[in-house]
């Protein structure tokens, strides 16, 4: 596979090849605007050398995946996030959608993604889909179809990503060829069967959404438990068909084209992380997650074992 074409000392170093036999792919899910701790690990990941052939991003996680393709190195990634003045990502809707609720649309428009969380990001259209040397994807709902779709990065538009990060209720639907397209995240908030179909057997993924035994009270937890719930219960799926794959390919048979177990390295928080509230009030900050992140992922580099994690539910739990 060629060398990823970016600027030198890009973030296109940590596509090139290296001369393992594994394909690895990146999995970049969602986790509202709180993907700066995404950001945090793959500083750690990146440092341990670890290359990549496939990267897929979902819901928030696309950011990420976004300035990768758009040659950030991870370092100004980093900075990026931390220099995010929350208020950008706020943009009003029309007065009658806040007036009368049978209009109602969604909390915020997607101006300010558009034209300034984007730009500060260093998100370059044109560069994401001139990028070689591994193949991104994103994933959007197809709302018609009810079904996630995946996008291609050389495909990729501003209207495509704005689609895959807006929740129901947070941002309005984008219309694309008189199809609606929204976020993914109550379909499935990673995609970790297409990447072993496309050949992965080696899976590193960053988990951010919450999973605890509480139910927690008030509006905004019980739309967050509600998206926990469904991107949890659809990681938990795909992490027991690939178990079942694994136990097929250890009999000896060859699925999807691999002979060899797949494996699986999780890296999430051990607790819940704060929610985007706490971003807009100051009560976090993206340099403080940012450390988390990397923190956690030193742990697990510390403790690291080449079999990765066990394809079971209890990998996602948090206390």
């Amino acid at each position: 596979m060629a060398l990823a074409h970016f600027p030198q000392g890009a973030a296109g170093d940590q596509f090139s090849p290296d001369n393992r036999t594994s394909t690895r792919a990146l999995l970049l899910p969602g986790g509202g605007l709180r993907l700066s701790y995404a950001a945090g690990v793959l500083t750690e990941i990146f440092a341990n050398d670890l290359k990549f052939q496939l990267m897929d991003g979902t819901s928030g996680g696309s950011l990420n995946l976004a300035m990768l393709l758009s040659g950030l190195h991870i370092d100004e990634i980093c900075d990026r996030w931390r220099s995010l003045k929350m208020r950008h990502t706020i943009s009003f809707m029309p007065l009658l959608n806040y007036l009368w609720p049978p209009q109602f649309v969604a909390a915020s428009s997607a101006k300010g993604f558009r034209q300034k969380v984007y730009p500060h990001l260093g998100i370059d259209f044109n560069k994401i889909r001139a990028a070689t040397g591994v193949q991104g994807s994103f994933n959007v709902c197809n709302f018609g179809k009810k079904m996630n779709q995946l996008i291609l990065h050389q495909d990729i538009t501003e209207d495509l990503l704005l689609a895959g990060m807006s929740l129901p209720g947070t941002l309005p639907p984008v219309t694309i060829n008189d199809e609606v397209f929204l976020d993914s995240g109550f379909i499935q908030d990673v995609n970790l069967l297409d990447a072993v179909k496309r050949g992965a057997n080696e899976l590193w993924l960053i988990w951010i959404m919450g999973n605890i035994k509480q139910y927690r009270k008030n509006p905004i937890n019980l739309y967050v438990q509600m998206l926990e719930m469904s991107a949890n219960g659809a990681l938990i799926k795909e992490l027991l068909q690939i178990k079942e794959i694994n136990a097929r390919i250890a009999n000896g048979e060859t699925v999807y084209g691999h002979s060899k177990p797949i494996t699986l390295h999780l890296i999430k928080p051990a607790h819940p992380l704060p929610l985007d509230t706490a971003l807009y009030t100051g009560s976090t900050t993206h340099a403080k997650l940012i450390d988390m992140g990397k923190a956690d992922a030193r742990r697990y580099f510390d403790e690291f074992k080449g079999e990765g994690m066990p394809f079971e539910p209890e990998i996602l739990g948090m206390v």
